[in-house]
Order: C-alpha cells, then structure tokens, then sequence
C-alpha cells in the first residue's frame, strides 16, 4: 500500500508538470505570447480541480455497477463492448473515452485561464489547446493500443 501511494504521490505531480509544459509550449511558443511556466502550471492546477467531479461520478457509477470494468463518461460508451478485444477498438476506445463533458470542461477552464493571463484572443488559445490536447490523445491511444493484447 506504501509503494501505490508513494508511485501516486510522485506521479500526480510529474503529469502536472507535463500538461503545464504542454501549455506553456502551446501559449508561449506556438502563439508567441509572454507566458511563463508558473502561470502555465497556476492554470492547469486550478483547471485540475475540474477532475473532483469528474471522480465522483466515476466512482459513484462505479460503486452502482459494482465494477470499474468497462466503465465510459465519454464517447467510449458508443463502441460495443467485445469478448475478446482487438488492438484497433482498444485504441478506438481509449480515444473516445477521452472526449467527454469533463473534458470538454477542463479545456474550458484551461482557455479561459491561459486567454487571460497570455493576454491573447481566446480562439487562438483554443485552437493551440484543443490540437495539442487532441494529438496527445491520440498518441496516448496509439500506444494503449500497441501495447494491448489481441489481434
């Protein structure tokens, strides 16, 4: 139990810093703003608390379903859910859980932070975000799908 807290308590922090470092590349780098990284890093603290919800819906369905299997508050709930799963719905599935009202939320928050502090238009701000956000998704499900078992 030590050991899972301890990889929790320094996992946590480290995607912290990765999403920041991700924003702060996206508003300072790609849109030329004046952005440092402890702002980037204020906004996705403050844009993380979105994920409180987020947990308790999870864990209340999970708690009501009397499992964590098979679980989707996103776009993953479409796919059907097969008995022996294939590389491709894996990835599929991971992509698609991916988008949900959560989400959606948590990028809201995230725009409008960096929009403010940036000092920059809020539609170029999404853009940068919501791309950058999209292809690291995509990567995430290319190698859950790369890494599953199936054909």
């Amino acid at each position: 139990m030590a050991f899972t807290l301890g990889i929790i308590g320094v996992a946590i922090p480290l995607i912290y810093l990765l999403q920041a470092l991700v924003v702060w590349f996206g508003a300072g780098f790609v849109l030329g703003a004046k952005f440092r990284f402890s702002q980037a890093l204020g906004v996705v603290s403050w844009a993380g608390l979105v994920g409180i919800p987020g947990s308790i819906v999870r864990y209340a369905y999970g708690w009501s379903q009397e499992t964590l299997k098979g679980l989707h508050l996103g776009l993953g709930v479409l796919l059907p859910e097969a008995e022996s799963p294939t590389k491709l719905m894996t990835g599929l599935t991971v992509f698609l859980d991916a988008i949900s009202p959560f989400t959606a939320w948590y990028l809201f928050v995230l725009v409008l932070g960096t929009a403010a502090l940036a000092h920059m238009p809020r539609r170029n701000v999404a853009w940068v975000l919501v791309t950058l956000y999209l292809a690291f998704v995509a990567f995430t499900a290319a190698v859950a799908a790369l890494f599953s078992q199936g054909a």
